[in-house]
């Protein structure tokens, strides 16, 4: 015999290796926001199956979503002799409270002047 050689040459295959990326909060985060993980429990689901915690990404998605939201220009009105703030804020669909949290400078809403700036938006 020659030493277990019978003629035939082995052949082997490397050892297939997996090659398995973490993904990160950032890039499931992104994920969500394409569609790719669906909705709900659907979505919980596919991103815990990641090994990744649900509430961590979706805090954030919500920055992301939040930091791409068009911020609203601050929008002013100037008092008109006759006005009233509460004329002033239902002009502009608000409260008389909603319109002085926009314009905490303002300390009497009994008192403004034509000319005077108020915020509303």
């Amino acid at each position: 015999m020659n030493g277990g050689f019978n003629g035939y040459a082995k052949t082997q295959k490397p050892a297939e290796s997996k090659i398995v990326q973490k993904m990160t909060v950032e890039v499931a985060a992104r994920k969500v926001i394409a569609g790719e993980f669906g909705n709900g429990d659907q979505r919980q689901k596919a991103i815990e199956a990641l090994g990744l915690d649900y509430q961590t990404v979706q805090k954030r998605v919500n920055e992301i979503l939040a930091s791409s939201a068009p911020k609203q220009a601050k929008v002013y009105y100037s008092v008109v002799s006759g006005d009233t703030l509460s004329g002033v804020a239902a002009k502009y669909g608000l409260t008389l409270t909603a319109l002085l949290k926009l314009n905490p400078d303002i300390k009497n809403p009994n008192i403004i002047y034509p000319g005077q700036k108020i915020r509303v938006k």
